[in-house]
């Protein structure tokens, strides 16, 4: 019985040391390829093309998002463009915010090619779109995007809808799958040491 409260302090040790930022950090760069940068923020980690540009702002929801832009082409359409929003306390199911994308995709004319659940580590449910858009550049150029979008959930009901788009060039960018697969969902709260 005396080695119980020796045995607790150990524990306690170990898993502080677990969830230390230094080493937290060194775990997150092993993750990440050469060419990638990590973005970490209370919630969640993404990780992009280490030569994009970085901006966040407001959408025209209220909501806030984090935007990593690729290098502009020579029509003036990002290389590649990835958008994060977040939406705190979503107070519904996944399949709500499904059902109301469908809707929306389908009134819009979008080509959804890919419409499957998928996995992120630690987030309660995910689901993926993949489809054909189009867009005017600021040049005047229109142009055919492969879009990706991917609305995650997270235990504490935190809804991030991931927007990937590239211009179309027969197949998905070889960026894509590996900004989409470092997606992780993090416990939120002051309590988690960066």
């Amino acid at each position: 019985m005396r080695y119980f409260p020796r045995f607790a302090v150990l524990v306690a040790v170990v898993a502080g040391l677990l969830w230390w930022a230094p080493w937290r950090d060194r775990i997150d760069a092993l993750m990440t390829a050469d060419d990638l940068r990590l973005h970490r923020v209370d919630g969640y980690r993404l990780a992009y093309p280490e030569s994009w540009q970085v901006r966040s702002g407001t959408n025209q929801d209220g909501l806030g998002y984090v935007e990593f832009n690729g290098p502009a082409t020579s029509d003036g359409a990002h290389s590649g463009q990835v958008r994060v929003v977040r939406q705190d306390a979503w107070g519904h199911r996944l399949q709500d915010k499904l059902a109301q994308f469908r809707v929306a995709a389908s009134a819009t004319g979008r080509d959804v090619t890919r419409d499957e659940p998928v996995s992120v580590q630690g987030a309660q449910a995910a689901h993926r779109f993949d489809m054909v858009t189009r867009e005017t550049t600021p040049k005047g150029v229109s142009v055919r995007l492969h879009e990706t979008e991917m609305f995650v959930l997270s235990d504490e009901a935190m809804l991030l809808d991931i927007t990937a788009r590239a211009p179309l060039e027969g197949t998905e960018p070889d960026w894509l799958p590996r900004v989409l697969e470092s997606l992780r969902v993090d416990r939120q709260g002051w309590f988690l040491l960066r």
